[in-house]
């Protein structure tokens, strides 16, 4: 029993964290690429003075990439969650 039980908890911890599943990086690149590194850089450090994401938290990165903040726009109606999903795992590469 001890052995379910701690296989079964980091499991069980994730789950009560809420945080969305992984993304791949190489999808979430090649989307950051055509859609964020205008405003954002390669590096994501900003450009322009566009604000910089590096260091921004996952679940802060879906947000703002699904609902848009200050001047970007929401990019929930045109990438799937899927695809927010890839974007955040790059920019957590960053």
């Amino acid at each position: 029993m001890k052995t379910l039980t701690l296989t079964l908890l980091p499991l069980a911890l994730l789950a009560a964290c809420g945080d969305a599943p992984a993304g791949d990086v190489d999808n979430g690149k090649a989307l950051y690429d055509a859609n964020c590194a205008g405003c954002h850089g390669a590096d994501g450090n900003g450009v322009g003075g566009n604000p910089s994401i590096v260091g921004e938290s996952g679940a802060e990165v879906s947000e703002t990439i699904r609902n848009g903040k200050g001047s970007m726009p929401a990019f929930g109606s045109t990438l799937s969650d899927a695809e927010i999903a890839d974007v955040r795992a790059y920019v957590e590469t960053l």
